[in-house]
């Protein structure tokens, strides 16, 4: 099932770009050859260059540096080629209500199909503006199975640090969350993109390792975070960063329990019925879990807190929709009975660095003892 849905979404993508840059041909004044064999290259390797990039990086017969920028352009232009693509559909079909004899005009077609174009441009300008703008949401819960007065917690997920997102992007996360003092530092899962060699080449262990907080960093596994075909060594790069990897396991921090699980990917996973089972349940408990499905499980095995991430709330519209309906929390805060969750649309991103329907965030969690 997964290999035909995979062949229809390639045979609509290779129909599309098609269609694009048939109509953009269409509006563009080609005066010579050389032009039109200069634009035939582009689309050529815009529709490809995300799929030579995979596919090269994984026989490493490319530079680092160029298998980068060939996953860049592709996966940047996979967000471009929606908008482009919903864009002059539009127009086309307005274009079916509109008399002939002004259809008829000359210039007609290429002024509409520029307008177009700009449309699409100026949202996606406001989509990249809108991913830069990192957002603070802030929870307080209040808990008597806290036994010191408060914790302050910064959770993040998502990062998915790699081709797209590099070192310098990292150290402007780090610098905003490092500047809320956090207490405790807690990421929900994919924190590696696909390849975790571009990640040991740059050094960004070095970087990762400058989030501070007084207790440490903790850190379950997300789908992401089992690429690249050597689950050890994506591991070792995990802790080699300070950070502490919670996988099928649980920890006692600052009066508090936090459980990371291995991710649903995982068939070796454990039922978390298994991993609370000796668990003190008079602490206040969290539970890192990247995908938040099955959400009634946390609420049956007494946690009190579930942060997870996974659906970047689908990072574009329309698919923000289709998250919307396939996760019974997509997105944000919930509570059931007592136990709180948390979903987070994620800091980073995959992919090309637009949100539009989506925001990219990190989140303040106070919690705190009544009195």
């Amino acid at each position: 099932m997964k290999s035909g849905f995979f062949i229809w979404m390639l045979i609509f993508y290779l129909l599309g770009n098609i269609y694009i840059f048939w109509r953009i041909w269409q509006m563009l004044p080609f005066h010579n050859l050389t032009s039109k064999i200069v634009y035939i290259f582009c689309a050529l390797l815009l529709c490809s260059s995300l799929f030579m990039g995979m596919f090269l990086s994984a026989r490493n017969v490319l530079p680092m540096s160029l298998n980068s920028a060939l996953y860049q352009i592709g996966s940047t232009w996979i967000i471009i080629f929606l908008y482009l693509l919903m864009f002059i559909l539009l127009r086309d079909i307005i274009l079916i209500f509109i008399p002939r004899y002004i259809r008829n005009n000359g210039n007609f077609h290429a002024i509409t199909g520029f307008i177009s174009l700009g449309f699409a441009l100026l949202l996606l300008i406001y989509g990249h503006i809108n991913y830069l703008h990192k957002k603070h949401i802030e929870i307080n819960i209040s808990s008597e199975k806290l036994t010191t007065e408060k914790l302050k917690i910064v959770a993040i997920s998502d990062l998915h640090l790699g081709y797209n997102i590099g070192n310098n992007e990292l150290a402007k996360w780090i610098k905003i969350i490092n500047n809320q003092n956090p207490d405790i530092i807690l990421i929900a899962g994919d924190i590696i993109d696909n390849n975790v060699e571009i990640l040991e080449k740059r050094n960004t262990s070095d970087i990762l390792r400058q989030l501070h907080s007084k207790y440490g960093v903790y850190a379950c596994f997300g789908n992401h975070d089992y690429f690249g075909g050597d689950l050890r060594r994506n591991e070792k790069f995990i802790t080699d960063s300070d950070i502490t990897l919670l996988a099928d396991t649980t920890m006692q921090v600052a009066g508090i329990s936090i459980t990371g699980r291995a991710d649903r990917s995982d068939r070796r996973r454990k039922p978390l019925k298994e991993l609370v089972a000796t668990s003190d349940t008079s602490k206040f408990s969290i539970l890192l879990d990247h995908q938040p499905y099955n959400l009634n499980q946390a609420v049956e095995n007494g946690i009190d807190l579930q942060i997870s991430g996974h659906t970047h709330r689908g990072q574009i519209f329309p698919i923000n929709l289709l998250t919307d309906r396939m996760y019974e929390l997509s997105h944000g805060y919930m509570q059931r009975h007592s136990t709180h969750f948390y979903v987070s649309s994620g800091i980073g991103i995959w992919g090309g660095k637009f949100r539009i329907g989506s925001q990219s965030e990190y989140i303040v969690i106070n919690l705190n003892h009544p009195n």
